[in-house]
C-alpha cells in the first residue's frame, strides 16, 4: 500500500489592519495642541484625544495576546517611547544650557528627572504650575505631563490584565474604574481644578475609555454610510472642542466628554464599517 505524503501549503499570516483614520486623528490632535498653545493662547482638546488613543492601542495589543505577558507589553511600549523621550530631553538640555539663564536650570533639571521617571504630572500638580503661563518654573518639559499620565494608567491596566485573565471580568473592572475616575474628575474640577487637571486619578477615565473602545471593536457593525457619518461627526466634535473650549479651565470636567466620546466614536466607526 502506497502512502502519499501531503505537503503542507504555507498560509500567509493575516496582516493587522492599519488604522489610517486614527493616524489622521492623532495628527489633528497634535495640530490642535500646537495651535492652541501658540495662536489661541490656551490648551486644546488634543491632549484628551491622544490619551484615548494611547489606551486604545495598548488595549488592542492586550486583546491580541493569549499568554497574558505584562513584561512583553511594557517592553513594547518602552522601546517606542523611551528612545524618543531621551532624545527630546537631551536636545532640550542642550538648548537650555545654551540660551536659558542659570536661574532656570534647577527647574529644568527637576522636570527632566520627572519626565524620565514618568511622574511629571504629579510634580506639576504639587507645585501648582500654571500650564498656560510662562514663569520661572515653567519649562518645555512641562508638556510631558500627559505622557506620565498615560504611562501610569496603562501600567495599572496591564497589571490588571495579568491578574484578571477572564476578559468579561476585566471589562467590568476597567469600566468601573473609568466611571469612578470620571466622577472624581468632575468633582475635582469644582474643588481643586489644578490637581484635577494633572492627576492620574482624574485623567484615568480618558485612557480607559480607549481601552474599552478596543474591547468594543469588532462587536458592532454599521452600514458603511453610517460609519462615515459617525466618523465625520466625531472629527467635527474634536475640532470644535479644541477651538471652543479652554482645556485649562474646562478640563477634565464635563467638557472633556466631548473629545473623549468623539474619539471613541471615530474608533468604532472605522472598525464597524460595512457595505453600503
Amino acid at each position: 500500500m502506497q502512502i502519499t505524503q501531503l505537503t503542507p501549503v504555507p498560509v500567509a499570516p493575516v496582516a493587522r489592519r492599519t488604522r489610517r483614520d486614527l493616524d489622521v486623528l492623532a495628527a489633528v490632535a497634535v495640530v490642535l495642541v500646537i495651535v492652541g498653545h501658540f495662536w489661541l493662547g490656551r490648551v486644546s482638546a488634543g491632549v484628551d484625544v491622544l490619551l484615548v488613543l494611547a489606551g486604545y492601542y495598548v488595549g488592542a495589543r492586550v486583546l491580541r495576546r493569549t499568554d497574558g505577558s505584562v513584561g512583553t507589553e511594557i517592553w513594547w511600549w518602552a522601546r517606542r517611547v523611551i528612545p524618543a523621550l531621551v532624545l527630546l530631553l537631551s536636545a532640550s538640555a542642550g538648548l537650555t544650557l545654551a540660551v536659558q539663564p542659570q536661574t532656570r536650570w534647577e527647574a529644568f533639571a527637576e522636570q527632566t528627572l520627572a519626565g524620565l521617571g514618568f511622574y511629571q504630572n504629579w510634580l506639576l500638580a504639587t507645585t501648582a504650575a500654571d500650564y498656560a503661563q510662562a514663569e520661572e518654573t515653567v519649562t518645555p518639559l512641562q508638556h510631558l505631563w500627559a505622557l506620565s499620565v498615560a504611562a501610569q494608567v496603562l501600567l495599572a491596566f496591564l497589571l490588571l490584565a495579568w491578574l484578571i485573565r477572564r476578559r468579561a471580568a476585566l471589562v467590568v473592572v476597567v469600566a468601573a474604574a473609568a466611571a469612578g475616575s470620571m466622577v472624581w474628575a468632575f468633582l475635582q474640577h469644582s474643588d481643586n481644578q489644578t490637581l484635577g487637571y494633572y492627576s492620574s486619578f482624574t485623567r484615568a477615565w480618558e485612557v480607559l475609555a480607549g481601552v474599552l473602545a478596543a474591547f468594543a471593536v469588532g462587536r458592532v457593525r454599521w452600514p458603511g454610510w453610517l460609519s462615515r457619518v459617525a466618523a465625520a461627526a466625531g472629527l467635527i466634535a474634536v475640532v470644535a472642542a479644541g477651538i471652543l473650549a479652554d482645556g485649562v479651565i474646562d478640563y477634565p470636567g464635563p467638557w472633556a466628554l466631548v473629545p473623549v466620546l468623539a474619539t471613541v466614536l471615530i474608533i468604532l466607526a472605522g472598525s464597524a464599517a460595512g457595505d453600503g
